[in-house]
């Protein structure tokens, strides 16, 4: 019996490896599962004054921004991130293992075919072009380290120097608008005993990801934590932290793309809800498989009648 068990597993996470995820090519107001975006909102960062702070900004985010691959089970995007950042994808979630010294992005188990280098090199061509534009990065170490002759944080921090030292924001502190300009502001959830970059869990996030399954039920139970969250942060609430809030959520009976297509929905009828309330932020919002028009939601908030809010 235990022998069956073990064959049936390995069958499974061999399916899950091959698997090309969400099959249906679809498109509307707040999902999407395409690969291309028809938004051009490439530099909307550099239409804001530097008068504004980061905690100012509603952001548009992604959750497992580059997991393409490992089945329903793993995917949540299928934009790939040149795409996300042209539709104005500010805020994103990169997920590491450290085995032998190199940075395979992975989700859970399931590796992603791509490495921290290669999200790097799509991000600083992103600010080479657009240079008045931030990117906000989480980077999380995914599991224990395998093999690694030195700590994940001397791999991440060669891997930077790979690259041109003004694209890069180094302190563990957040800055300013103006000086996160042009830059990647690593969200450092990774050797937590040993801070070099911003500390992810410096934010106030809210991320109740577990969702036991589609019934209605638990559905609504994963969306009254976002509204509560939008709700109070745009309400102002005297905290002076920057906001995160995920509408992503999975577990064994959830696959993420079944989540999102709930969820964003209900996102993007709250927003309709909210269409006359500008100038107020609702924070960093990371999302599974958004659509472009819930996308610009969320970037509109930070506007009013096209013109930027007063400070």
């Amino acid at each position: 019996m235990a022998v069956l068990y073990i064959l049936t597993l390995l069958w499974f996470v061999a399916f899950l490896s091959k698997a090309n995820g969400v099959s249906a090519s679809i498109q509307n107001k707040y999902y999407s599962t395409t690969s291309t975006t028809s938004l051009d909102n490439q530099d909307w960062i550099s239409l804001i004054p530097n008068s504004r702070t980061i905690r100012d900004i509603s952001i548009p985010g992604t959750h497992n921004t580059v997991s393409f691959f490992g089945g329903p089970y793993a995917q949540c995007q299928t934009l790939p991130l040149l795409e996300q950042y042209k539709a104005g994808i500010r805020f994103v979630d990169i997920r590491c293992r450290h085995i032998e010294n190199e940075l395979p992005v992975y989700h859970g188990i399931m590796h992603q075919n791509i490495d921290l280098y290669g999200v790097m090199n799509d991000t600083v061509q992103f600010l080479n072009q657009n240079p008045r534009e931030m990117i906000l990065m989480r980077i999380r170490e995914e599991a224990a380290p395998r093999d690694s002759t030195q700590s994940i944080t001397t791999s991440i921090r060669n891997c930077i120097n790979s690259y041109p030292q003004h694209r890069f924001w180094q302190s563990v502190t957040w800055p300013t608008l103006g000086q996160a300009r042009g830059k990647i502001i690593i969200l450092q959830e990774f050797d937590t005993h040993h801070f070099i970059w911003v500390p992810y869990r410096s934010m106030n996030i809210e991320d109740h990801w577990n969702v036991p399954g589609l019934s209605r039920r638990h559905l609504l139970a994963k969306w009254r934590h976002v509204k509560a969250h939008l709700k109070r942060i745009s309400g102002g609430t005297g905290d002076s932290r920057v906001h995160l809030g995920y509408t992503s959520g999975a577990s064994f009976m959830a696959f993420p793309y079944a989540v999102a297509m709930r969820l964003n929905r209900h996102l993007w009828k709250f927003f309709r809800q909210e269409e006359r309330r500008h100038c107020v932020s609702y924070g960093i919002i990371g999302m599974d498989f958004p659509g472009d028009v819930l996308i610009n939601q969320i970037i509109e908030k930070n506007f009013q009648n096209r013109t930027n809010c007063q400070v």
